[in-house]
């Protein structure tokens, strides 16, 4: 239940804009970093946290998030992509069981050592959002989508 909130928290945090700053203004320990671990970052941008730095860029067509702490260590990293690129393992778990489903899109959340996903699913009748961490997998959410 722990790893649910954190995985849940972590992507609801990642959602909001505090104050985006100049890469300048973010210490060199953190650029270096940034720039080793993420060589072909493309539109990246930085936000200030009361904790340290958020940057959010795209890299090979994943839309990325990485929050560094003041001191420069990753605290935690959220990548958005498309379903072609989640883990088989991870797409094979989901349609064993939403037979019915296609995969929409899926966030991929990296925190604490952990790694967790919400996917979306649709059918023709409904939308659902599925969390995985590790062996749990549930229904985070689900929607009916109105006749149109």
């Amino acid at each position: 239940m722990k790893q649910k909130i954190m995985v849940t928290a972590a992507i609801i945090m990642a959602s909001f804009t505090i104050n985006t700053i100049h890469a300048q203004t973010v210490n060199d320990k953190i650029q270096a970093k940034f720039q080793k671990a993420f060589p072909a970052a493309e539109q990246t941008t930085w936000v200030a946290l009361k904790t340290g730095y958020e940057a959010r860029f795209s890299q090979n067509g994943v839309g990325t998030v990485v929050g560094y702490n003041r001191a420069g260590r990753e605290d935690y990293m959220i990548e958005h992509y498309n379903a072609d690129k989640l883990p088989s393992s991870i797409s094979n778990r989901i349609n064993d069981i939403y037979k019915e489903y296609d995969i929409v899109d899926v966030t991929e959340v990296h925190l604490n050592g952990e790694t967790g996903y919400l996917v979306n699913i649709e059918s023709k009748k409904f939308r659902k959002a599925i969390r995985i961490n590790g062996d749990d997998m549930d229904v985070y959410k689900d929607v009916a989508i109105s006749s149109r």
